[in-house]
């Protein structure tokens, strides 16, 4: 995903260069992003109730793929804490079955890749994945301001629990994720000609099955992110104190760039 130009191959869309701006980071480098939000849950015949917060980073490579198209390469690192916000917890009780359900704090990789006008690809594997949906929306433009959108949808078989799981992190034989995202940025800074550090914005919401550490098991819900965050410029202007909870629990993770 961090290849350079390819010869021969066509130059992406004007939609997808102007996503590698807002998205992407400065010439070769990866984009370095920052987020922090709250994590919803609602029972489907209950009202929506804020659980948790989290709060992350993560890099984005963006490289050039088949045919004019643009492969992204994310790689991403979060923690948890309580409803508002503070220190990360190691225990927490779901207020939905009452049960200690630790949150992870995780890190993960994922790849998405679009084509020249901006569709989204499906991955090579698609044995478990019943439904794989989404793309990057062509720009938005009022006054000086600039705004773009990208969703990804998807609908994945769950396999059977093994013999002596727990029966409550298994939440039926379908998953599904709608991820919604919208960049911000300054036209000016879309529309030079200089190659330099792109300042963006971004808000993220997403529509998700119960997460199985949550244990809801057959209950019928979900879950919801909402998110802002900030592409960053390094990594000091991240929270000093998200910074020292990373060093703490991904050591390195920060001067690797999430390997």
């Amino acid at each position: 995903a961090q290849g350079g130009a390819q010869a021969n191959v066509p130059a992406p869309t004007a939609r997808m260069q102007v996503y590698q701006k807002l998205r992407g980071g400065f010439g070769a480098d990866p984009a370095l992003w920052w987020v922090s939000g709250v994590l919803w849950g609602k029972r489907s015949v209950g009202h929506a109730q804020i659980l948790l917060h989290v709060q992350g980073l993560h890099f984005v490579w963006l490289g050039v793929g088949q045919e004019g198209g643009v492969v992204q390469e994310m790689r991403e690192a979060a923690i948890w804490s309580g409803p508002e916000g503070g220190p990360p917890i190691e225990t927490w009780t779901n207020p939905f079955n009452g049960l200690n359900c630790p949150p992870p704090h995780f890190s993960r990789r994922q790849t998405l890749t679009f084509t020249a006008s901006g569709g989204l690809k499906p991955p090579t594997e698609m044995d478990d994945i019943l439904k794989y949906a989404g793309g990057v929306a062509a720009p938005e433009i009022v006054g000086d301001t600039i705004w773009q959108g990208q969703a990804l949808v998807m609908k994945t078989r769950v396999a059977e629990p093994a013999a002596g799981s727990d029966p409550l992190a298994y939440p039926g034989p379908v998953r599904t994720q709608t991820q919604t995202m919208t960049l911000q940025g300054a036209r000016a800074d879309i529309e030079t000609q200089r190659v330099q550090f792109t300042p963006a914005t971004i808000s993220v919401q997403s529509l998700d099955s119960w997460p199985g550490w949550m244990r809801m098991g057959p209950t019928e819900g979900h879950v919801m992110l909402q998110l802002h965050g900030k592409k960053l410029a390094a990594p000091s202007e991240a929270p000093a104190a998200l910074l020292a909870d990373f060093q703490a629990r991904h050591p390195g993770w920060l001067q690797r760039k999430g390997a």
